[in-house]
């Protein structure tokens, strides 16, 4: 399972919990709204509001069981629920008609909590098709006469119609809200992805500073390269001498035959010593040379590597910019709700006693869209901190790939010191070694 399933399948556990408790509420809502109509504080028909009861509260009250008797979560809990809250705004549109207009959006707002596009759509198209059978039914049967419409083609046309138009318009504006946090959560996903980017950068100056130590071995290899050159200039400046020194006493070769022979034996050892000191001086540089060229070409990497993560964190930061303008979409949206929820109470009134019952209804919604602009309210917040931790991050790459950089220029010009010592000593080997040979010949 990977990260994406992982969080929609948690929001699918915590959104089954959310609609049991919003069933548990309007079955409560129900119940209160037919105990004041059979005491004569609604004066909706009595046989009616019986019936719209009786089935709505089973079409409520049947998936809580269900939840309650199998809490384990499974796919079908939310095509129960969805199915339960169709089946009490048709049955309740059936028999008390335009007084629950503002609840048509009742199933849509809970296949909306899933962030299933799919779901939302296919619940959309059923509960357009079965509110407008429920009000041309509710029309013959003479549930609640409405005295606005003269004859049933103004009733279809000005009343069933534009009812299920504006429950489709609304009904979009969910579904786009659903696409955009749907994309939202995606962006936080990258974000965690970034921040294991963000480790393996950490790994990648880590492996910076071992070069860097790695730079000051060579250094001290250098040091005693340069000890090891003094000491071959030194050797080859008491061979000259010495040299010197047999031409005077080759006047005098008959006294001196044997310190000559000495001296000769001398100048042999030393010989041999001086040239294999020269030819171990030429296999450490080459290798030193060799060590650093594997230091540059790492270097090389590390800045490419440091320079891609650093464009693709400044690209995740332009994404981020735009999560604020997608919580402003939400804020005018919510407020489009509050709106709404003020004409049901408009309408409800309209109604009179016949519509007080539902007047709580839309106080619900009213409050719930209060709760939904403080919860984004927070989640802008949230946000603008993230933006900010970005733009930090952002500089922070900036100097690390100039560090980087500056590394890489100074490994660069200790490899051409390096190669103009390994071309020095291979020169001075050669010369040494022709000197030795000379010599034994």
């Amino acid at each position: 399972m990977n990260k994406t399933t992982e969080i929609f399948f948690k929001n699918e556990i915590e959104c089954n919990k959310l609609t049991r408790k919003i069933f548990i509420t309007t079955i409560i809502t129900t119940i209160i709204t037919w105990i004041l109509n059979t005491l004569g504080i609604f004066l909706f028909n009595k046989s009616h509001m019986t019936l719209a009861f009786i089935i709505g509260e089973l079409s409520l009250t049947i998936p809580v069981i269900y939840d309650t008797i199998k809490p384990a979560n499974n796919t079908y809990k939310k095509y129960i629920y969805i199915g339960g809250a169709t089946s009490f705004i048709v049955f309740s549109n059936l028999f008390l008609v335009h007084h629950i207009i503002p609840l048509f959006i009742f199933p849509i707002l809970v296949a909306g909590l899933y962030f299933n596009k799919k779901l939302t759509i296919n619940t959309i198209i059923i509960n357009s098709v079965l509110l407008t059978a429920s009000q041309i039914g509710s029309y013959f049967i003479g549930a609640v006469p409405d005295n606005n419409f003269s004859n049933f083609r103004n009733y279809i046309v000005l009343g069933v119609m534009v009812r299920i138009a504006f429950t489709i318009a609304l009904s979009n504006t969910m579904l786009k809200i659903c696409d955009r946090v749907v994309a939202i959560l995606n962006d936080l996903i990258s974000s965690k992805e970034h921040t294991e980017l963000l480790e393996k950068n950490q790994k990648s100056i880590n492996i910076s500073l071992e070069l860097l130590d790695s730079m000051g071995d060579l250094e001290k290899s250098s040091f005693v390269m340069s000890d090891t050159n003094q000491r071959i200039a030194e050797e080859t400046t008491g061979v000259l001498q010495n040299t010197v020194k047999n031409v005077k006493d080759i006047n005098n070769i008959n006294e001196k035959v044997s310190d000559i022979v000495e001296t000769i034996q001398e100048l042999n050892n030393k010989s041999e010593h001086i040239n294999s000191l020269s030819e171990n001086v030429n296999d450490k540089t080459i290798e030193n040379k060799d060590k650093i060229t594997i230091a540059t070409q790492n270097m090389n990497k590390i800045y490419h590597s440091m320079d891609n993560c650093k464009n693709t964190i400044a690209h995740f930061e332009e994404q981020s910019n735009e999560i604020s303008n997608i919580i402003n979409l939400i804020t005018e949206i919510s407020a489009q709700t509050k709106l709404l929820s003020l004409n049901a109470s408009i309408e409800a009134a309209r109604a009179g006693e016949h519509g007080r019952g539902f007047a709580v209804v839309a106080t619900e919604i009213n409050n719930l869209s209060s709760q939904t602009k403080e919860s984004v309210e927070n989640i802008a917040h949230i946000i603008e901190n993230v933006i900010s931790n970005i733009g930090e991050v952002v500089r922070a790459m900036d100097e690390s790939v100039q560090l980087t950089k500056d590394g890489l220029s100074s490994i660069k010009i200790a490899e051409n010191a390096s190669l103009e010592i390994t071309n020095f000593n291979q020169l001075m080997t050669e010369e040494i070694h022709g000197i030795y040979e000379s010599k034994s010949l």
